[in-house]
């Protein structure tokens, strides 16, 4: 597989395949939605000792075992927590743990807004046709 770089603020901070990127991580990766993030970072962190991110308005918590972390999360700030999502590591988790080391900064900050980063594209396709994976029109 390809190594990847990335790069923030033109700066090389990581190199490697993406299965060698996504381990540094070490485990898995907590999104919690809660209408305080900023408050309940602050509990987690003196609760827990996790280090916690603020994402666009979601906490982010890496750790080893998260499926085992998330009910001792949830029964010590009832009524805070509006959701939790538990994933593996991906590469916009890499890039969100680099950038953020390196320059301080709320890693969303460095990320174009989607429409920014995505542009519509017209089909070539009449509506409703869809093509198959090989060429075939269904």
């Amino acid at each position: 597989m390809r190594p990847v770089a990335i790069l923030s603020q033109g700066t090389l901070v990581a190199l490697g395949t993406p299965a060698d990127l996504k381990q540094q991580i070490g485990g898995d990766v907590i999104s919690v939605e809660t209408p305080d993030p900023e408050g309940l970072a602050k509990q987690i962190e003196a609760k827990f000792g996790a280090t916690v991110q603020v994402v666009d308005n979601f906490l982010r918590i890496e750790r080893p075992v998260g499926h085992e972390f998330i009910p001792q999360l949830v029964a010590a700030f009832p009524g805070q927590i509006t959701s939790v999502t538990l994933a593996k590591p991906t590469l916009e988790d890499v890039f969100i743990r680099q950038t953020r080391t390196v320059s301080g900064q709320n890693p969303s900050a460095l990320i174009p807004p989607p429409t920014e980063r995505a542009k519509t594209v017209k089909s070539p396709l009449p509506r409703g046709e869809v093509k198959g994976d090989r060429g075939r029109t269904s």
